[in-house]
């Protein structure tokens, strides 16, 4: 069993935040998972050389990327670029209180708002009793909060006819919009709320202090619901084609959400009662899944489901155990397979300036946006599993082993690791690497045949060919090739027939934002060589991490925000791809590489 290591991270003279973490985790990872943002402009790519942190202890050794960095700009003994320095052991790590932040800085991110959330602490304070004594406890407490309507549990009422006397008495209370759920004499009530993304392939959830907007800690983990199918389809025909599909698909999603806000809690030593508000996004299947809704509507065209406008409900009516009386609020989706998520990606950008852009997130479900002038673009891509290295031959998730990162030096191929170990497969920003590197050494054509020097009688190449016999060779064949082929032409499909259809070029686009914790590790020179994007300028391909996580934290956070959100829903135009007269055409015409 692995064991953890401490990180010790020191903002400005504020005391020591305590983070455990496997050894051999990325510097830059650790830091973006618990809301520290360091300066850079690369999403953690290691292509900056921005985002320069002091360090002590067991860390890796500089690489010669990372040297290099180092000796152009004179860079002071003991700094390190977060993206590039491992911990191995104990260290400590020094921010400038300047780049603390509960949300990311990357270009085009909202940098703050007001918080106002839907949950609010109140107090008040319960009148007398008259001589005569004939108040009821409900009289005197609607006396003390005029403004709000009571909708206390029946515990909570026993709870204050012991603390509450003949005399005047101060109270706490947690309101929910114009609800009052909670009302104590005898302690001051914490107000958390959780943020959780409901990806196909991994679960999100952040733990937010509803007072002060600081986020409290994060988990993540993979969908249980992947042994039912790898993709939105999948599990469409899981839940209608098998007796009890829907529930089995239902109970395992939300055991995982309330396990997860167990974790959450358990760690800060409160109560999952002490979570009032629970704010969910994700693409529509995994949001109706969520919700126990029936999900035949996306098994064929025009694919609509049950609902789209946001959603708010007691958490008990989705089994989620927080607060009694907490509420789960679902955000709007635009149509289709573009769900919530893609919403609260949105609601991170600076939508306020004139630019023209695409906002992209690459997984199984691709999602894309154009926005051109007020006018708004959306679509949905099946990209399939190979992004993430699903029916890969060498194809894994980004943990210890994955190489997620491959280059040509001198000819050669060069490769990272995750960890410390040897190579076990390839995640899908290696995969992408790899092939972008392949066409680079001519090992591929544009049709994406291996060439037989490289390909051998079996159509593959081994990249670890002189590993020792024990050990696993990771390599790529032809197949693998096809289905990479397969996924970008889906994405780039999208962006193509939406570019068409608002009549812009590809000069026109200023920025494309790449959202998600994969798109933020992809290199803008590897997917241009693929022609997963058209050839855009490189510069202006911005990697914005899980924007629809922290969009949902904004919702929870803002009550203005969540409106944003519905009148963002309601602005988009979507575009059914599949039913588009070109779209055979442009899908065929994607699957070559760029020549």
């Amino acid at each position: 069993m692995v064991r953890g290591t401490k990180l010790e991270v020191y903002v400005g003279s504020h005391q020591a935040e305590e983070i455990w973490t496997l050894p051999g985790q990325l510097l830059w990872d650790i830091l973006e998972s618990r809301g520290h943002h360091v300066k850079g402009e690369c999403g953690g790519r290691g292509t900056c050389g921005h985002c320069w942190v002091r360090v002590e202890g067991e860390v890796s050794p500089p690489g010669p990327e990372e040297s290099r960095f180092m000796l152009e700009q004179g860079v002071s003994p003991g700094f390190r670029l977060a993206c590039h320095c491992r911990v191995l052991g104990p260290a400590q790590v020094y921010l400038s209180s300047m780049e603390l932040s509960p949300f990311l800085k990357a270009e085009g991110r909202a940098l703050g708002f007001e918080i106002a959330p839907e949950v609010k602490r109140i107090s008040g304070a319960v009148p007398p009793r008259t001589e005569e004594g004939t108040e009821t406890l409900w009289e005197r407490l609607a006396q003390a909060f005029p403004e709000s309507h009571l909708c206390l549990t029946f515990d909570n009422w026993n709870r204050l006819s012991t603390e509450v006397s003949r005399g005047e008495v101060s109270l706490n209370g947690v309101a929910i919009g114009p609800c009052l759920v909670e009302v104590t004499a005898s302690s001051t009530p914490r107000v958390l709320g959780v943020a959780v993304d409901i990806g196909t392939t991994s679960l999100y959830a952040a733990l937010v202090d509803l007072e002060d907007g600081r986020r409290l800690s994060v988990v993540t983990r993979g969908n249980p619901q992947k042994t039912y199918g790898a993709d939105v389809i999948s599990r469409v025909s899981r839940a209608t084609e098998n007796r009890g599909g829907l529930t089995r698909l239902n109970e395992v999603l939300v055991a995982a959400v309330n396990s997860m806000i167990d974790e959450l809690t358990s760690f800060h030593g409160v109560s999952p009662a002490d979570v009032y508000q629970v704010v969910a996004v994700g693409n529509p299947v995994m949001l109706h899944l969520f919700a126990g809704l029936d999900v035949r509507g996306f098994g064929g065209a025009p694919f609509v489901g049950v609902f789209r406008h946001s959603w708010s409900e007691t958490a008990s009516t989705f089994g989620i155990r927080i607060h009694p009386r907490g509420q789960v609020r679902i955000l709007p989706q635009v149509g289709g397979f573009v769900g919530a998520d893609v919403v609260a990606g949105l609601l991170t950008l600076d939508l306020h300036g004139r630019e023209t852009f695409l906002y992209l997130d690459i997984g199984t479900n691709g999602e894309m946006v154009l926005y051109h002038k007020g006018e708004w673009w959306a679509c949905s891509a099946a990209a399939g599993p190979a992004f993430e290295g699903g029916n890969i031959s060498s194809g894994m998730r980004a943990e210890p082993g994955a190489v997620d990162r491959v280059w040509v030096q001198e000819d050669k191929i060069q490769f990272n690791v995750l960890g410390e170990g040897p190579p076990l497969g390839f995640c899908g920003s290696g995969l992408i690497d790899l092939v972008a590197a392949m066409l680079e050494l001519g090992w591929l054509n544009q049709n994406g045949t291996l060439s037989p020097i490289q390909g051998g009688p079996q159509g593959s190449f081994v990249l670890n060919e002189s590993a020792a016999p024990e050990l696993r060779r990771v390599g790529i064949n032809q197949n693998d090739i096809r289905q990479l082929q397969l996924a970008k032409a889906a994405i780039r499909t999208g962006v193509d027939i939406m570019l068409e259809r608002a009549g812009l070029s590809v000069s026109d686009l200023d920025r494309v934002y790449l959202a998600g914790t994969f798109g933020q590790y992809l290199r803008p020179a590897s997917i241009l060589r693929l022609g997963l994007l058209p050839p855009v300028r490189p510069e202006s391909i911005i990697g914005i991490g899980n924007a629809a996580a922290e969009g949902a934290i904004m919702a929870l956070l803002s009550r203005e925000k969540q409106k944003e959100a519905d009148r963002l829903a309601r602005s988009i135009r979507y575009l059914e791809l599949a039913s588009q007269p070109d779209f055979q055409e442009v899908f065929l015409r994607s699957l070559d590489f760029p020549s």
